[in-house]
């Protein structure tokens, strides 16, 4: 996939790759269908590992992160993003000044 993208942008993406103007942070975005509600959202923020998803689902997002993030400095809110209600997961990055090439190790191994 290309740098700073998800496989599938349809069902999420993210920024804080290269070229992003955020040097502590990522974003990831997961469209989730109207009428969600918090309840419903499964997020696993861990140093090394991401699973983002709605109870009852497979997960949209289940993997080992590229780099590690600062898991008890990361948050997530249930909000609406372009029109869309959105799980929007905040991921502070461990190496700030680190360019982050991509959100899960899968995605480098996909590139190699």
């Amino acid at each position: 996939p290309p740098t700073g993208a998800s496989d599938t942008p349809a069902k999420w993406r993210w920024e804080g790759g290269p070229g992003d103007a955020s040097e502590e942070e990522m974003i990831v975005i997961v469209p989730v269908a109207e009428g969600t509600s918090a309840k419903d959202v499964v997020v696993d923020i861990q140093r090394k590992r991401l699973t983002i998803g709605v109870r009852g689902q497979e997960p949209v997002l289940d993997g080992e992160l590229w780099k590690e993030v600062k898991a008890h400095e990361s948050s997530w809110v249930l909000d609406e993003e372009g029109g869309q209600r959105c799980i929007i997961v905040t991921l502070i990055k461990r190496d700030v000044w680190i360019d982050y090439d991509y959100l899960l190790k899968a995605h480098e191994a996909a590139d190699a």
